[in-house]
C-alpha cells in the first residue's frame, strides 16, 4: 500500500493519492504512511514537483505523520525557499518532541540545515544542540556549516572534542 501511495505521488497521479489517504484514514492504518518510512510520498512529490499532490498531503499533517526533515532537505536542496519554510513551520505540530534543526543535523540533511539557519532557525541552544547531534552521528558537512557560523560555544565544542576522544580509546 505504501508503494501505491510513494508511486501515485511520484508521477503526479491525485486521484491515486486521495485514494489512497482515505483508504489509509478509513481503515486507521495511516502509520504505515508515517514518519519512520522513509522516503515517503511527500518527499516523492517534491522531488517529481507535484505541487498539487505535496499541498493535499501537507493537508493531512495532523492525520499523518510525515518525515519532515528529508522532505525540508529535497525543498532546500531545489531551492523551494517556500517550501521550506513551510515545512519548518510544520514540524512542531508532527512531533511529541525535538528541535527540527537537531533533527536535520543528526540526519545530515546539511541543505535544509543550512536553509533553516539562514532564515532566522537559528537560536544559540539549539544550534549548539544540533552541532552536538551532528558530531555523535558524524554528519560532517553539517559539522563545517555550524562551526563556520561562530555559534558554537566553547563548552559544546570541548564537550565535542572530549566525546569523540573518549570514542577513540
Amino acid at each position: 500500500m505504501k508503494e501505491v501511495l510513494q508511486a501515485g505521488a511520484s508521477h503526479g497521479h491525485l486521484n491515486i493519492v486521495k485514494f489512497m489517504v482515505n483508504h489509509a484514514l478509513e481503515k486507521k492504518y495511516t502509520h504505515v504512511y508515517g514518519a519512520r518510512n522513509e522516503p515517503d510520498a511527500l518527499t516523492h512529490a517534491i522531488l517529481g514537483q507535484h505541487n498539487i499532490i505535496v499541498e493535499f498531503l501537507l493537508q493531512i499533517v495532523g492525520e499523518v505523520s510525515w518525515n519532515i526533515a528529508k522532505p525540508d532537505d529535497v525543498a532546500a536542496s531545489r531551492h523551494d525557499e517556500s517550501l521550506a519554510e513551510k515545512l519548518y513551520g510544520i514540524y512542531p505540530g508532527t512531533v511529541r518532541t525535538g528541535d527540527l534543526l537537531v533533527k536535520l543535523a543528526r540526519r545530515g540533511y546539511d541543505q535544509a540545515l543550512k536553509y533553516a539557519y539562514t532564515s532566522g532557525h537559528d537560536n544559540v541552544e539549539s544550534t549548539n544542540a544540533a552541532f552536538m547531534a551532528a558530531a555523535k552521528w558524524g554528519s560532517i558537512d553539517v559539522l563545517k556549516f555550524l562551526l563556520s557560523t561562530s555559534r558554537i560555544s566553547s563548552e559544546v565544542f570541548d564537550a565535542v572534542l572530549k566525546e569523540a576522544a573518549g570514542s577513540m580509546i
